[in-house]
């Protein structure tokens, strides 16, 4: 009869034992690694929000790219089959603004420096993006120097003048130099005229500010420019 309840209580104890066992073996099996990798994940973001991402990721390149005076950087953006891909990827930064519109010399370099310092004046930030599959149509707004007045309101000669006063010249400190020297001094007299004068065109320069409907294609996985209103 001992025996037996020996053998009773260890079967109880052993039975105890396996059930406290298999309690621990089921907790795990709830949050196990496999329902926890086959949970949805709401971190992911929808592929049109990822879209729309791209879309202004797009558009502020071209906004960063443009007012550097990346020219050829511009030409990437777009798309190979528009006109812009091919005109901004042959095109000189200089063909932007003819130097005649100044009424004076420039050398390329100081040119190329002006132009640059014109597209630095443009400003642009994206309004609206709305994306319907592999297309997207947006707006941006956009501030643009009205460069076709550029040297409108500058009176070159009264300028000239003024110029002239600062560097304290005046005919009498011409006199006695050869035609060589005058001819000479006439054209270091221009160059540096040039440089001072432009800052100062650029001073006033008027604005326009307006939409500008800018049309996307996603091609490969990429986005490009397809279309897009005149800035100038």
């Amino acid at each position: 009869m001992q025996k037996t309840k020996k053998f009773l209580a260890v079967c109880l104890s052993l039975l105890m034992l396996f059930s406290l066992c298999a309690c621990k073996n089921e907790e795990p099996i709830g949050n196990s690694p496999i329902e926890e990798k086959a949970a949805p994940t709401e971190s992911q973001p929808p592929l049109a929000a990822a879209d729309e991402k791209d879309v202004r990721a797009v558009l502020e390149t071209f906004a960063a790219t443009f007012t550097r005076g990346d020219i050829g950087g511009l030409s990437d953006l777009f798309a190979k089959n528009t006109p812009q891909h091919e005109n901004y990827k042959n095109a000189d930064i200089s063909t932007f603004f003819p130097a005649e519109n100044l009424g004076v010399a420039l050398d390329t370099a100081t040119l190329e420096d002006f132009v640059r310092q014109i597209f630095a004046k443009f400003s642009f930030s994206v309004k609206t993006v709305s994306v319907e599959g592999t297309k997207a149509n947006c707006v941006m707004q956009a501030k643009v120097p009205d460069v076709a007045s550029l040297g409108n309101n500058i009176d070159i000669e009264a300028m000239l003048m003024q110029f002239m006063q600062e560097q304290s010249l005046t005919a009498e400190s011409l006199a006695g130099k050869s035609e060589a020297e005058l001819e000479e001094f006439q054209n270091s007299l221009m160059e540096n005229f040039t440089k001072w004068l432009l800052p100062k065109v650029l001073e006033t320069v008027p604005y326009h500010e307006g939409d500008k409907n800018v049309t996307l294609e996603k091609t490969d996985g990429k986005w490009y420019i397809t279309q897009m209103d005149t800035l100038f």
